[in-house]
């Protein structure tokens, strides 16, 4: 089953990364420094759901003088209070284009096991990782997912950037927050108590080179 979830998305990236052209329109250069979704055909779609419960994808086109990393972590927040500022941090070269991939797969309905895998893909060199954790601990019952994307459409590569979040609540008709709720999650503490785990997924174009 893991071979053929790692094959399976392997086969996406690569799909995505072939049809994302440097040139934009009348063959001119498209903008530099831009961070958008990754935009799937149906087929590409098919796979993804196929693969994963929760993911978030997307593409950017970056000058490489400017960005020359790229940095993916998780914030994880239980009934409210940050626990872990720096989960799963994973920093790798940025390169001109590339995908940005979050995906956490649902193992064991009944432990709530998850398999988490993030991936920086440029074409010409990755940097994944990937592990099994709990959301939510032991202890927790009954728990109901929600998952969310952060970023709808094309905009600048500058600043933090939130790719999505992925909550668990004891409450099945408890909404998923507003995406404006994150941008500052100290402001908004009473809107995410109600979640035993809360993960907000982002990342970071850096100008200085990866950590060794």
């Amino acid at each position: 089953m893991k071979k053929v979830l790692f094959a399976s998305l392997a086969l996406l990236l690569l799909c995505v990364l072939t049809g994302w052209n440097l040139l934009g329109k009348n063959g001119k250069p498209a903008n530099a420094n831009t961070f958008k979704p990754a935009k799937l055909t149906a087929n590409e779609e098919a796979i993804l759901h196929a693969s994963t419960d929760n993911s978030f994808l997307y593409q950017y086109r970056v000058d490489p003088h400017k960005y020359k990393s790229v940095r993916i972590w998780l914030e994880e927040y239980k009934y409210g209070k940050l626990v872990n500022g720096d989960l799963f941090e994973l920093e790798g070269e940025a390169g001109k284009k590339g995908t940005i991939m979050f995906t956490a797969s649902l193992v064991s309905e009944n432990s709530k096991r998850y398999k988490i895998i993030e991936g920086i893909y440029t074409g010409k060199g990755n940097t994944t990782f990937s592990t099994f954790k709990t959301f939510p601990q032991a202890g927790d019952k009954d728990i109901n997912a929600f998952s969310l994307s952060g970023v709808d459409s094309a905009e600048s590569a500058s600043g933090k950037k939130i790719l999505g979040a992925i909550g668990f609540s004891k409450d099945d008709s408890a909404p998923a927050p507003p995406l404006h709720d994150f941008e500052d999650l100290k402001k908004h503490k009473k809107e995410i108590q109600s979640y035993a785990t809360l993960l907000v997924v982002r990342c970071e174009f850096k100008n200085n080179k990866r950590s060794a």
